[in-house]
C-alpha cells in the first residue's frame, strides 16, 4: 500500500494514491484507470526494483513455474497474492520447466525420442517440473481416456474460447503441442485417416490414443493426469528417476546417479506393481499402453520363484487385479513401435 497522504500520480487527479506501481514502487495511483492513463509518461522513468514479487512475475513471464514456486517458498511468511498467481499458472496446464538444464529430449533409437541427462545427475536432483493439461479421477463411469476427451471437448468448444483468455491459451497449446504427443503404442497418426469417419471423429480417436498412451497415475491422490512435457520420458520397470505428482503438477527427480548422455526413465506403472512378476507387468503395459515392455529388467526374464503366491502380510503390494487399468482401448493393431528401453 502507498502512504496514506500520497497524491495520485495521474495528472489532473486530486485523489489519494492508495496503490504503488508494482514495477518501480515509486509512483502511486488511486485506481487502475489512472495508472493506465499515466503510463505513457510514467514508463519513461519507471525502473524495475528488486523484490520477490517482481522476481516471481519475471519467472512466470518466462514460463519458469518451478523456479517461481521455489522463490515463493523461500519467503519468511505466506504471500497469498503470489500463491494465487502461481495457482492460476498451474491451472492453465501449459507450463513446464527443465530444471537447471538437467535433461534434454533427443532420439533414443528404436524408442523414438526420450529424455537423456545433459550432465551428470545426482540422486534426488529435480529434473523436470510439469503441469497437468488434463486430469480425471481414477474411478469413473467411463474409461479414463473417454472422460479426458469429454473434459477437453467441453473446455474448448462453443463460445468459451472467445470469452476466456485462459481457455484461448489452452486451445492454442492443444493445437500446437498436445496434438503432437505420442499415441498409444507409438502408433502412426495415419492409422486414423480413413473415409468412413469424419475429421471430428478422427480427432476424437487421436485424443483417446494420446490420453491412454501418455496419461500417468498421480502419486499423491487417485487421479490420472496428462503432463505434456513428461510424456517424452520412456518407461522402465527399473526406473532411474521417480515422480511426485498430483492432479495439477508433477516433479521428476533422479533416483540414482545418472551419467551425462544416459537415458532417464520413469515408471508408467504404480510403484506397487513394479514388484509383480514379469508377465503381470507386461500384461498391464500391453493392455493400457499398447506395447510390450523391453526394459532391461524385463529382457532379463522372470526371476527364480516368480509366479508364486504373493505375500499375505500387511506390507505386501495390493492384488494386481484390484488396481485400476490405465485404459480400455486394448492393444493397438499390428506392429507398434516400442517406447521402452
Amino acid at each position: 500500500m502507498a502512504d496514506a497522504d500520497a497524491p495520485c500520480g495521474c495528472a489532473g487527479c486530486d485523489k489519494v494514491g492508495t496503490k504503488k506501481c508494482s514495477r518501480c514502487g515509486a509512483a502511486a495511483y488511486c485506481s487502475a484507470e489512472c495508472q493506465r492513463k499515466a503510463w505513457p509518461e510514467h514508463k519513461v522513468s519507471c525502473q524495475r526494483v528488486d523484490s520477490v514479487e517482481n522476481d516471481v512475475r519475471e519467472l512466470l513471464k518466462a514460463g519458469k513455474v518451478y523456479s517461481a514456486r521455489e522463490r515463493v517458498r523461500q519467503l519468511p511468511s505466506p504471500n497469498k497474492k503470489l500463491d494465487a498467481e502461481l495457482e492460476d499458472q498451474f491451472s492453465l496446464g501449459i507450463h513446464s520447466e527443465i530444471i537447471d538444464g538437467a535433461i534434454r529430449v533427443e532420439p533414443v533409437g528404436a524408442m523414438g525420442r526420450g529424455y537423456v541427462a545433459a550432465r551428470d545427475l545426482q540422486p534426488w536432483e529435480p529434473l523436470l517440473f510439469d503441469t497437468a493439461f488434463l486430469a480425471v479421477p481414477v474411478d469413473g463411469p467411463k474409461a479414463m481416456h473417454e472422460r479426458m476427451q469429454e473434459k477437453l471437448a467441453k473446455r474448448l468448444t462453443g463460445e468459451a474460447r472467445r470469452r476466456s483468455a485462459k481457455i484461448d491459451a489452452q486451445a492454442d497449446f492443444f493445437y500446437s503441442v498436445v496434438k503432437d504427443l505420442p499415441l498409444k503404442g507409438n502408433m502412426e497418426r495415419g492409422v486414423f485417416n480413413c473415409n468412413s469417419i469424419t475429421e471430428e471423429q478422427q480427432e476424437q480417436l487421436m485424443v483417446f490414443s494420446i490420453c491412454e498412451g501418455c496419461a500417468m497415475p498421480c502419486t499423491e491422490e487417485p487421479f490420472m493426469a496428462l503432463y505434456p512435457a513428461a510424456c517424452y520420458f520412456n518407461h522402465s520397470c527399473a526406473p532411474n528417476a521417480s515422480t511426485e505428482s498430483s492432479r495439477s503438477t508433477l516433479l521428476v527427480r533422479a533416483a540414482q546417479p545418472i551419467a551425462a548422455g544416459e537415458e532417464v526413465f520413469v515408471s508408467y506403472l504404480p510403484t506397487a506393481l513394479l514388484d509383480r512378476p514379469l508377465a503381470d507387468r507386461r500384461d498391464r503395459l500391453q493392455g493400457g499402453r499398447g506395447f510390450e515392455c523391453r526394459c532391461r529388467l524385463c529382457l532379463a526374464g522372470p526371476e527364480e520363484g516368480e509366479g508364486a503366491a504373493a505375500a499375505t502380510d500387511e506390507d505386501a503390494p495390493p492384488a494386481f487385479e484390484s488396481l485400476p487399468r490405465l485404459g480400455s482401448m486394448g492393444p493397438v493393431a499390428a506392429g507398434p513401435k516400442l517406447m521402452t528401453a
